[in-house]
């Protein structure tokens, strides 16, 4: 009975590897895919109906930096633009965006959620593309605010969405968050 155990598990165990030596590669390609996706929509580069990496390749070079003890990739534009993911906690939990900054890095280009454990409905549609579309051209200096809804009249505040107040706020952490460490390494704000 044992021999049998470790013969069926031996077997399973070499299945396991051979799968993920077969599908290894796809995998990191698709993640490469969602990154280059999520970098080209942040920084407003229409990639559609074209070769994502093609477009990619062709507007965007990176730059490895070290950053609070560690490596990060920066993403740059020919227009000096930058792009980079950031993780932070929202209310819900982890969430991870590309965040782009103009050269200036006090202007935000644009961002997007690349994952979020926030709750469907009204935490989520604060990350929603839609409504962080809204957020390019705001100032992160003197300081990235986020205003009840439909108060927001200054170049540094946004609209927060009514009934998700905590993700709101997580948002605004995380935006002043990004700015301050990206701009002390990339110079700016």
């Amino acid at each position: 009975m044992i021999v049998f155990i470790v013969v069926l598990g031996s077997a399973w165990a070499l299945t396991l590897v051979g799968v993920d030596r077969a599908t290894g590669d796809r995998i990191t390609a698709y993640k490469r895919g969602k990154v280059r996706k999520s970098v080209l929509t942040a920084l407003g580069i229409d990639y559609r109906n074209k070769s994502v990496d093609e477009v990619f390749k062709s507007n965007i070079s990176e730059k490895k930096i070290t950053i609070d003890g560690g490596e990060q990739t920066v993403y740059c534009t020919k227009d000096d633009a930058r792009a980079f993911e950031f993780s932070a906690s929202a209310s819900q939990g982890p969430v991870v965006v590309v965040l782009a900054f103009e050269a200036d890095m006090q202007t935000i280009r644009g961002m997007k959620t690349v994952a979020s454990t926030e709750t469907p409905g009204l935490g989520a549609c604060v990350l929603a593309d839609d409504n962080l579309a809204k957020l390019k051209g705001k100032k992160v200096v003197p300081k990235f605010v986020v205003t009840r809804a439909g108060e927001a009249d200054a170049d540094n505040e946004f609209d927060g969405v009514t009934g998700a107040t905590l993700t709101s706020k997580a948002l605004e952490k995380l935006v002043n968050e990004a700015a301050a460490r990206y701009a002390r390494v990339l110079g700016g704000g």
